[in-house]
C-alpha cells in the first residue's frame, strides 16, 4: 500500500497528476523530435564521390564546389571544380583527417597527420572551405594543386590573460626593496 492513500487521496492524486504529466511532455517531445527529423533534408553519404551531389555547394571560393556530408558524426568534405569534376576528398572527425581515394588531385591531399611537401608560392593559395573546425587551401604547384587541409583552433582569449595585474605586482616588489635585497641586488627598507 502506498503512504498516499491514507491521507485522504490527495498525495496519490498529486503523484498521478505528476505522472500524467510527465509522460505526455515525454511523449509530445519524441513526437516532435520524429517530426523535425523527417523534414531536416539529410544529404546521402551515398552522394559522396558524385560529380553532382545533392547537397549545398559550401565554398567559400567561387571558383570551388565544397559538398559536406555526415554520418555517424564523421563530417565529408568533397571538393569540386567549375566543370563539378571531383578534384579531393577527406573525413574527418575530432581533429584527425583521413584523404579519400576519391577525385583527380587525391594524391595532393596534405593534413596534418600525413603532410606534403609543398613545392609552390604558399601566398598563392586561396581558402576554399572553411567552418569551425577545418579550413581548405588550394595551392597552386608547379604541375598542378596541393590541397592543404589544416585544423582550425579556436582563438585566445585575452581578456584571461592579465598583465596589468602581473605589472602592478612587480611595481610592489620594486617599491618595497632597495640595493642589495630582494635577490641580491637590492636592500630592504
Amino acid at each position: 500500500m502506498l503512504p498516499g492513500k491514507y491521507i485522504e487521496g490527495r498525495v496519490m492524486i498529486r503523484f498521478e497528476y505528476k505522472l500524467r504529466s510527465a509522460l505526455l511532455i515525454g511523449l509530445l517531445t519524441a513526437t516532435a523530435w520524429t517530426a523535425h527529423a523527417q523534414t531536416t533534408p539529410q544529404v546521402e553519404v551515398s552522394d559522396l564521390g558524385n560529380t553532382n551531389p545533392q547537397a549545398a555547394d559550401v565554398s567559400v571560393s567561387p571558383n570551388w564546389h565544397v559538398y559536406v556530408f555526415h554520418r555517424d558524426g564523421i563530417k565529408y568534405v568533397q571538393i569540386n571544380d567549375q566543370q563539378d569534376q571531383v578534384r579531393a576528398a577527406f573525413a574527418t572527425r575530432n581533429g584527425l583527417y583521413l584523404v579519400l581515394p576519391i577525385g583527380s588531385d587525391a594524391q595532393q591531399v596534405s593534413t596534418p597527420q600525413q603532410p606534403l611537401a609543398f613545392n609552390g608560392a604558399a601566398a598563392l593559395g586561396e581558402t576554399v572551405y572553411l567552418d569551425s573546425s577545418v579550413k581548405v587551401v588550394m595551392a597552386p604547384q608547379s604541375g598542378g594543386v596541393q590541397w592543404q587541409v589544416q585544423a582550425v583552433v579556436a582563438p585566445i582569449n585575452t581578456k584571461s590573460i592579465s598583465i596589468p595585474q602581473i605589472q602592478i605586482q612587480m611595481q610592489m616588489q620594486t617599491a618595497t626593496c632597495k640595493l642589495q635585497s630582494c635577490g641580491g641586488d637590492f636592500m630592504a627598507y
